[in-house]
């Protein structure tokens, strides 16, 4: 539990760089063919960790451009070859994916996913990206369903003691489903810092953010609109405000001039009776943490949520096997985890 002491707004900003198109160069021009007629999608969200192309653009991370780094073009295509081996076996309708560099990587994935296969259904040909210009990374979209509306929104906080840090954008994108709408909200959320005294200061404001793009959906419209919301929050899902309402587990925060609303959601991670999700999503100082999440509202419901602890983007020990640039081995320092979501 904690206050929100601050003032301020959130905007819709158009000072990012965002792409929503149908993104399988080689496949035919026909649309996606409808395979859940009861509504149900399988979801992954997964932080893959600094998932950069191999050409410099000058925001890339040190290791990656230093006269001694091993980064390379074949570095890249092994290590987009174990990405897309992994989004085959996880076999999933929708990927949201965290810190990959640019469109340019999503197409690259989409097409050899793709390969030679003509069949619709087995193809993964819609994607979204969006960042803000100049960093390093953002996050994108990866379906075998139709995406559109897509919008960022993003913070601009002048009532802190301290200047704002560069934040990534919330994504809002609508999903279609045999014509069902599913609002689908990409977070990655203000890391811990070391370096920076209050961090959570910043999460807080990017839960008003979340928040309010819940109440927008899901309330002031007066309507059971499916929403559901899913990233890496750098935030432990016990660090959240708890609270039991109507199978509703998480409350969030919206502020806005002064005023603070609140909104219940649904997060698998707490199942009830003192048992919540094994193991968790990051493993940091040999310990469990679980900082990647699904939340839930409206007519959306989640189901059969896992970590996904499968080889090879673990370690022996089921922790989560780190790329290497050095090596070239290892997948990802946080685990996927994915759910149904039915709406």
């Amino acid at each position: 539990m904690y206050k929100r002491q601050c003032i301020g707004l959130y905007l819709f900003c158009i000072f990012f760089y965002i792409s929503c198109t149908e993104i399988a160069t080689n496949t035919d021009s026909k649309p996606a063919v409808k395979r859940n007629i009861t509504g149900k999608i399988h979801i992954v969200s997964w932080n893959v960790e600094t998932f950069f192309d191999a050409v410099k653009d000058g925001t890339e991370y040190k290791e990656f451009t230093s006269s001694s780094s091993k980064w390379s073009r074949d570095a890249y295509e092994a290590r987009l070859n174990k990405l897309c081996e992994a989004v085959k076996k996880l076999d999933a309708d929708v990927y949201v994916f965290e810190e990959i560099e640019n469109d340019g990587v999503m197409y690259d994935i989409s097409n050899r996913l793709a390969g030679n296969s003509w069949t619709p259904k087995k193809q993964w040909q819609y994607g979204c990206f969006a960042k803000k210009k100049g960093t390093a990374t953002g996050c994108a979209i990866l379906s075998r369903h139709p995406l559109s509306s897509l919008s960022v929104h993003a913070l601009d906080i002048r009532t802190e003691n301290t200047t704002q840090p560069d934040m990534r954008p919330l994504m809002e994108v609508s999903l279609l489903v045999d014509g069902k709408p599913l609002i689908l909200l990409v977070n990655h959320w203000k890391a811990k810092s070391n370096k920076e005294k209050d961090t959570d200061t910043w999460r807080n404001w990017q839960e008003s953010v979340l928040a309010g793009r819940f109440i927008y959906a899901s309330g002031k419209t007066g309507t059971k609109t499916a929403v559901v919301a899913c990233g890496d929050f750098n935030r432990d899902i016990f660090d959240f405000d708890w609270t039991e309402t109507d199978n509703k587990n998480i409350t969030l925060h919206h502020t806005s001039f002064g005023k603070t609303e609140k909104i219940a959601v649904h997060t698998p991670w707490i199942q009830g009776n003192g048992r919540y999700g094994e193991p968790g999503s990051y493993y940091y100082n040999n310990t469990w943490e679980r900082i990647d999440s699904f939340f839930a509202d409206g007519s959306a419901s989640l189901s059969d949520f896992t970590v996904e602890t499968g080889a090879p983007w673990t370690n022996d020990n089921g922790t989560p096997a780190g790329y290497k640039v050095s090596t070239g081995t290892g997948c990802s320092d946080h685990l996927p985890i994915s759910c149904i979501v039915t709406f």
